[in-house]
């Protein structure tokens, strides 16, 4: 896409050629519309001067593809033109934020490159690009702009806050005693048979059964295993505020990094819709690195409340004797569904997010109500009691 636009010098000019030749054809001086007609040339000439440099090699760099919100990374762009190119200002957005690069005049083959440290303050996806290119023409009358197709993203995740080693019982404790669970891996013991939920996987029915009884009975199985670190995001947009939901989603994924680096078998959920190209083993699975934890929180928003799934959804899987983490606001829905599981609610420790917590009402699990993800850490250090 090109785009041509005039400077202001240029708009003063077309501007005072314009009234020149009015008023030379209102009291016929002709110089004066002689003057008037070379300025109006001059644009006309101006405009249609500066092209885009054909054949141009642009190139630009991450110095990481995902950073920390806050956290300073380095933007490279490399430039080479394969005919000499005059001075020429290249345009670079990132997250809607102007990038300029003042590229001096280049010999033929000639390599500029510059870097720039850049630091983003939102969190989320955000992209970078695209590249324009600006040249002005010999008298500065008349910009074209280039639109160069050089398009990526960068990924800005929450803060982690570290945690401690104030949960190393806890997590002995938890290591040193498999566990009983339910789970629907065809390879483990055999149980018994359930009604069909929503959810289950259909190879699991029984049809022998289901045709005796007319009802859709599918097996459960039962597996040994470690008990489990899960961390549940609450992303209904009903829970908390958007300000409240960012300092929720630090919180979150600290938590979460806090059982991966303690060798917990550590979830991380949220109520909000699976991704339909999603497949079901990998919703289910546990985390296996802090790049993951990292990019769900980059990724992660709020969700309308229509579209949130239950939390007896949320928790669909298997979830065996551990502990749950809820972390959500003052109007928690999935709260409310953990609460009518005697099993959920036994390892259930609820994290509310308010910006004025003292006033939230009193729940039957342990809470931990605070305003931001930093005074969390601070709590978090100080009581060692889970």
């Amino acid at each position: 896409m090109k785009r041509v636009r005039l400077t202001r010098s240029g708009v003063g000019l077309l501007v005072g050629s314009i009234g020149l030749v009015v008023f030379a054809l209102l009291l016929r001086y002709r110089e004066i519309g002689l003057l008037g007609a070379i300025g109006l040339i001059l644009v006309a000439v101006a405009a249609t001067r500066p092209r885009p440099a054909p054949g141009i090699y642009l190139k630009r760099t991450l110095s990481r593809p995902m950073v920390q919100r806050g956290e300073p990374f380095e933007l490279r762009h490399k430039i080479r033109a394969p005919r000499p190119l005059p001075a020429t200002q290249f345009l670079d957005l990132i997250a809607a934020v102007p990038i300029v690069l003042d590229v001096p005049a280049l010999a033929a083959n000639q390599i500029h490159e510059e870097t720039h440290r850049v630091a983003l303050d939102r969190r989320g996806v955000h992209m970078v690009g695209p590249l324009v290119e600006e040249r002005r023409d010999w008298f500065g009358l008349a910009a074209r702009r280039s639109l160069h197709s050089l398009t990526s993203e960068i990924l800005v995740h929450a803060v982690i806050h570290p945690l401690g080693k104030s949960y190393e019982q806890a997590r002995l404790h938890l290591q040193a005693k498999p566990t009983q669970r339910i789970t629907d891996d065809p390879l483990s013991e055999f149980r018994a048979l359930r009604e069909y939920q929503p959810g289950d996987d259909p190879r699991l029915i029984h049809w022998a059964s289901t045709a005796r009884t007319g009802t859709l009975e599918v097996r459960d199985f039962l597996s040994i295993g470690q008990p489990e670190w899960v961390v549940i995001l609450e992303s209904n947009d009903r829970s908390m505020t958007p300000l409240e939901f960012e300092e929720a989603v630090e919180i979150a994924a600290s938590v979460a990094v806090h059982g991966l680096e303690n060798r917990l078998i550590t979830h991380l959920r949220t109520d909000a819709p699976w991704p339909e190209d999603q497949k079901s083993s990998k919703r289910m699975r546990p985390l296996r690195s802090l790049a993951e934890v990292q990019e769900m929180s980059a990724r992660v928003c709020q969700v309308p409340s229509t579209s949130a799934r239950s939390g007896r959804d949320v928790l669909r899987g298997g979830q065996g004797p551990g502990q749950i983490f809820l972390v959500t606001g003052a109007r928690s829905t999935i709260l409310t569904d953990l609460a009518q599981s005697p099993g959920a609610r036994r390892q259930l420790t609820v994290i509310r997010v308010s910006d004025r917590p003292q006033l939230l009402p009193v729940v039957g699990s342990p809470c931990i109500d605070v305003q931001s993800g930093s005074q969390f850490a601070r709590v978090w250090k100080a009581k060692a009691r889970f």
